[in-house]
């Protein structure tokens, strides 16, 4: 996320409040200058979710669905 949007993908001035936001589930949206096709960033932020079902099984999966770019 970093890498792809310059900014960390939780919000949070204090560990307290980047806590509150991980806990939460609550990814920053990306800035609007960012030309991220949308189909990675579901990809991402899929593999920042919070409850582990939401998630991609392995790491191998998720870098499959990044292979596949859907253009």
């Amino acid at each position: 996320y970093e890498a792809l949007y310059g900014q960390l993908p939780f919000a949070g001035e204090s560990m307290a409040a980047l806590t509150v936001s991980v806990l939460a589930g609550e990814v920053r949206p990306p800035p609007g200058a960012a030309q991220v096709p949308a189909w990675v960033h579901r990809v991402v932020v899929r593999g920042l979710a919070r409850e582990p079902g939401d998630r991609f099984a392995s790491m191998a999966e998720m870098c499959d669905a990044l292979e596949r770019d859907p253009s």
